[in-house]
């Protein structure tokens, strides 16, 4: 866990019952004590669809969210998208005091993995409204691709490469409808 961390237990209770653990990752300078998490309207799903270099759509992809979502300290993305507009350098653009990280792998328990059709196009659900996913698509006939996408109607941000020696490829923070090429 970082230095400044926080744990957070809670239960999820399906059919069986789950016990999640997350890490919120701490990048504030917040004081220690109590932690409210607020639940959101999930009005705006997260859409898109692969597509191959022609242009053409790849069925049977599947898409997924990665163990982390982003919650921003503020209630809402608009001072972060306009930073990254005008600053499109940053390599891990959630890095920032403007959110809380969310991480378990039980994630994957309440985001189950969704499957393109034919159009290649899917649709994630439950994130909520103003929320950073990690998605991750894989599927045979395409390279595997790592993402960012948020819960917000706004236009994708692609970062620059400055060349700045990590292994990591830009990245792309799409907003809730793109295509994925």
């Amino acid at each position: 866990m970082p230095p400044g961390g926080e744990r957070l237990g809670f239960h999820v209770r399906r059919r069986w019952g789950a016990r999640l653990r997350f890490r919120l990752g701490a990048r504030s300078s917040r004081n220690a004590g109590e932690l409210t998490l607020r639940l959101v309207k999930d009005d705006v799903p997260i859409q898109g669809r692969v597509l191959d270099l022609q242009g053409k759509p790849v069925a049977g992809v599947m898409v997924r969210i990665d163990p982390e979502l982003f919650v921003p300290t503020k209630g809402d993305l608009t001072d972060w998208l306009q930073a990254l507009n005008v600053n499109k350098q940053a390599q891990k653009p959630t890095n920032t005091a403007e959110f809380t990280q969310l991480y378990s792998p039980a994630l994957a328990m309440l985001f189950a993995p969704v499957t393109t059709g034919p159009d290649g196009g899917f649709t994630l659900t439950g994130i909520g409204r103003e929320r950073v996913a990690s998605l991750h698509a894989e599927g045979a006939t395409i390279c595997n691709a790592a993402v960012q996408g948020h819960a917000r109607h706004a236009e994708s941000i692609r970062l620059a490469d400055e060349g700045s020696g990590l292994s990591d490829p830009p990245v792309t923070c799409h907003g809730a409808t793109f295509d994925l090429l």
